[in-house]
């Protein structure tokens, strides 16, 4: 379900999904800040072609009309494995980010995101 290697379908309409609350990006060193791991190594903005970004992230959703018991319970749960020290330490040291975000915050970043 968390897996780097998960496949991604992309929806443009945002109407029909709710919200879960988890998203990690990897993307280095297309991404707009250096990697804690490699603080040496600039980023593609940094080495020439400022505003560059290139970074991919996932999240959890569900469709609309999901009762909002659900998705809190999904949230919450989905945010203790996230934030687990074992889950947490697999990822950075597969080169994620991970954050977790509330439902609303997420959906203001995949309103953001998904245009560009």
């Amino acid at each position: 379900m968390a897996s780097g290697r998960s496949s991604l379908t992309t929806n443009e309409n945002t109407e029909n999904l709710k919200p879960g609350a988890n998203l990690f990006g990897h993307g280095r060193p297309a991404h707009p800040k250096r990697s804690p791991e490699l603080p040496d190594v600039p980023t593609i903005s940094e080495s020439g072609l400022p505003g560059f970004e290139a970074t991919s992230w996932y999240c959890t959703v569900a469709p609309a009309g999901v009762p909002e018991p659900i998705v809190t319970r999904l949230h919450t749960e989905l945010v203790q494995i996230f934030n687990s020290p074992e889950i947490r330490d697999r990822l950075i040291a597969e080169g994620a980010d991970v954050e977790t975000t509330t439902p609303e915050e997420l959906m203001a970043f995949v309103r953001v995101e998904i245009p560009k």
